[in-house]
């Protein structure tokens, strides 16, 4: 959002836009077949890191750490931005146009946890945000579930944590 600030300890001293976001992340097709899927994702995750590590500032980051990612982010400018990209939505999209049966969101899918049968998407209810309806999975109750757990009950307060480290905040 414009006019906002939001500045993320890690990308703090790199020089882009950085104020209030919504994520949005799209879902792909994925195999059925769990060694097919986790080959698949496992690739994802290792080119995700190196696309990853191309925006990651140093700030924060000190001594063996600090120097680690000074040198990823050396080497993974060796690949073109333009290749990187094509490289990610490759492997996220490698199954789509094929029925598969099942669908993910690879950025945030770590242990698989976001994988839902496909039928999830295709019945679709309106849920209100703000001052507007926007389509959501009719089984959006099964699907928190099968990623939080009981996600109705909050966590003990020491466990209330965000995963955004923030050096500045401004609405």
């Amino acid at each position: 959002m414009n006019g906002t600030v939001f500045r993320e300890i890690f990308f703090a001293d790199r020089d882009m836009h950085q104020g209030v976001f919504i994520d949005v992340f799209p879902v792909d097709h994925v195999p059925e077949d769990e060694r097919l899927r986790l080959r698949q994702r496992r690739a994802y995750r290792r080119w995700y890191a190196v696309l990853r590590y191309r925006f990651l500032g140093t700030a924060g980051r000190s001594g063996l750490r600090g120097a680690a990612v000074r040198l990823f982010r050396f080497l993974t400018g060796l690949f073109p931005m333009e290749w990187l990209y094509k490289k990610v939505e490759g492997i996220m999209t490698r199954y789509n146009g094929t029925d598969t049966g099942l669908m993910s969101m690879f950025i945030s899918d770590t242990r698989g946890r976001e994988t839902f049968p496909r039928s999830y998407y295709d019945d679709l209810t309106y849920a209100p945000f703000e001052n507007d309806k926007f389509p959501i999975p009719r089984a959006w109750d099964e699907m928190l579930e099968g990623k939080f757990g009981d996600y109705m009950t909050l966590p003990p307060v020491e466990q209330r944590v965000s995963g955004h480290k923030l050096v500045e905040v401004r609405l």
